[in-house]
């Protein structure tokens, strides 16, 4: 059972229609991918294995650690795995240049993947609006709907750490290891979830359904921001982003009372 991330076109369109089937009214059409980091707790490194013990650090969670990206789809199986960097290494930092951060820079227009606001925004690299601009009602409808696909991610930490307990606590074994044990649960996990019968499953989707898929955003893109005219390089990078709070809004969409009531609760 490998992690394989989607890279052909036909891979790509069917990844983004089940992950529309994640979204409410299906307005969020070009996911193939949810994205975020887990730090994976070690025990304190050996001199013998790196020069840098203190990097393995995370002040954020006062432990030693390793940086782990991943990235999942709608079943919340394990699409794409780099354990490359020390835990005290920002996500966006640890992200950046590793073989998917390289791939979304050419992925085909109509294609994009979630993640949280440790990310740097792109075009093909979706991120919530944060601080101030988190509180237009707009910017808030499109957090809403992007969390409902970038909590697969979080939903597939949770799961590998609760199915394999050794997760649970410090790993102590070689620090070269880790990696390897890693993708091993990672691959066990997808497996378990390829098994279960019921509850991930997901209709298998016809050719024709593939076929015609196209991300209905694209119809809202300014085509000055598309050109880097309108803003410079900041805003081709939010170009998506726009667009889909665009879309969203002349659909009418808002974010549910329900959620309003329990975020005010919480």
């Amino acid at each position: 059972m490998t992690l394989h991330f989607p890279t052909n076109l036909d891979e790509l369109k069917r990844t983004a229609l089940e992950f529309q089937g994640k979204s409410s009214f299906g307005v969020l059409d070009g996911c193939v991918g949810a994205l975020d980091g887990w730090l994976c707790r070690i025990k304190v490194p050996l001199g013998k294995d790196t020069s840098n013990i203190r990097a393995y650090f995370s002040g954020h969670y006062q432990c030693y650690g390793v940086n782990v990206q991943a990235a999942c789809d709608s079943r919340c199986r394990f699409t794409y795995l780099s354990c490359r960097s020390p835990g005290g290494t920002g996500d966006s930092r640890a992200f950046y240049g590793t073989a998917l951060s390289n791939f979304l820079q050419e992925i085909p227009r109509g294609f994009y993947v979630v993640g949280d606001a440790a990310y740097t925004l792109s075009s093909s690299l979706l991120v919530p609006y944060t601080g101030g601009d988190k509180r237009n009602k707009h910017n808030d409808v499109f957090n809403f709907h992007l969390s409902q696909l970038r909590i697969k991610i979080e939903q597939a930490f949770g799961l590998l750490v609760n199915k394999w307990r050794v997760f649970k606590k410090a790993l102590e074994i070689n620090l070269k290891r880790v990696p390897a044990l890693i993708e091993c649960c990672m691959r066990l996990h997808n497996y378990c979830i390829n098994e279960r019968n019921v509850e991930w499953c997901i209709p298998d989707l016809s050719d024709d359904a593939v076929l015609d898929h196209v991300a209905q955003y694209e119809q809202y893109i300014d085509p000055l921001d598309e050109e880097g005219r309108a803003g410079g390089r900041n805003n081709v990078r939010a170009r998506v982003r726009e667009a889909i709070k665009t879309q969203l809004r002349s659909l009418g969409r808002e974010r549910p009372t329900y959620n309003k009531v329990r975020n005010q609760i919480a």
